[in-house]
């Protein structure tokens, strides 16, 4: 275990030094200096484009304008760390009620020594480390009072998490994605419409895992939005929402069709239950006539047939709708076909 636990530290490290970074993928404005057999193994897209045309060259270059520094920066922490951070902290984070802000193992272009630089970093973190483990949720709730950055941020690292065939990275944006959204609140009709605006923005129509949690969110609060005049306006007015607006028509007839059915098949059977009962009392009532007059031939029974005793007997039920007497010194049967004895 200690082991293992030395080669993770060791991956983590790697992130931090550049004295062996043989890949060099530049960004407007930021180069990340980082190790071809840390990232290439987890992303095909980086290992094809590191697999063609490097003949021969030692520091392999990659030009990227997709996606700015900042979401390459956390597609990296995710490969050498295994988690990233934004605005808000991490995943854990939110979940543990602490931050952690990485330091950024990242080469500006006005650098001029990465090592030295590296080294400061290196004896910040003994103290930084102390202050951030001790911060709480509650002291950093202003980072979620506007959450739209912050699902931004989870949501473009989904984007290149899908462009570089990164999976884990992927669901983890979406986790992160998940969490925030729990910090929407519906009546804030200005983060609500910048929440929507950038998930369909950014996302194709056949996306199957943002856009059906943006949607998931408005159908629950479906009374107080579609009781949102300045809302409702918004989506009629602004082209960009069209598809939200097309998508959140068709999620609540869904909604509510699946609810007209749940409802039919509660009545259905509601139905079926009260026919099935009425049945039962109207057999009962049928046979009333018949059980009174058995009740009447067994109580003019004198004695018993069998053992010729003064009678007196307990019933018993015979057949669906009838019983039987039985004589209590000898237990023999009388039906009403016998009669007295």
């Amino acid at each position: 275990m200690g082991s293992m636990s030395a080669v993770i530290d060791g991956v983590r490290g790697l992130y931090l030094d550049t004295r062996y970074a043989d890949l060099e993928i530049r960004c407007p404005g930021k180069r990340f200096k980082v190790h071809r057999a840390i990232v290439c193994p987890r992303s095909k897209v980086l290992d094809r484009e590191c697999s063609s045309g490097f003949e021969g060259i030692s520091t392999k270059i990659i030009q990227h304008a997709m996606f700015d520094a900042a979401t390459m920066d956390r597609m990296l922490q995710f490969i050498y760390c295994g988690e990233y951070s934004t605005k808000a902290g991490t995943q854990a984070d939110l979940l543990n009620g602490t931050r952690f802000h990485p330091f950024q193992p990242t080469i500006e272009e006005t650098s001029t020594n990465p090592r030295e630089i590296y080294q400061s970093i290196t004896a910040m973190k003994q103290y930084q480390s102390k202050s951030f483990e001790e911060l709480r949720l509650a002291d950093y709730n202003t980072d979620l009072s506007r959450p739209t950055e912050v699902i931004e941020e989870h949501l473009q690292t989904y984007l290149i998490a899908d462009y570089y065939e990164l999976p884990d990275l992927k669901d983890l944006a979406l986790k992160g994605f998940r969490q925030i959204m729990a910090f929407v609140r519906t009546d804030d009709e200005q983060t609500l419409i910048g929440v929507i605006k950038n998930v369909y923005g950014s996302t194709p129509a056949s996306d199957k895992q943002l856009r059906p949690e943006i949607l998931k969110l408005c159908i629950n609060q479906k009374k107080k939005l579609l009781a949102d005049d300045n809302f409702m306006a918004t989506l009629v007015e602004q082209t960009e929402l069209q598809d939200f607006a097309i998508d959140f028509t068709r999620g609540l007839y869904n909604h509510y069709e699946s609810h007209i059915d749940d409802e039919a098949g509660h009545l259905r059977k509601s139905v079926q239950d009260l026919t099935a009962e009425n049945r039962r009392l109207s057999a009962q009532s049928n046979a009333l006539p018949k059980l009174t007059a058995q009740i009447v031939e067994f109580q003019a029974i004198q004695s018993c047939w069998n053992c010729g005793r003064a009678w007196s007997y307990f019933l018993e039920r015979y057949g669906p709708n009838g019983f039987l007497a039985k004589c209590n010194t000898c237990k023999a049967k009388h039906h009403t076909s016998h009669g007295a004895v």
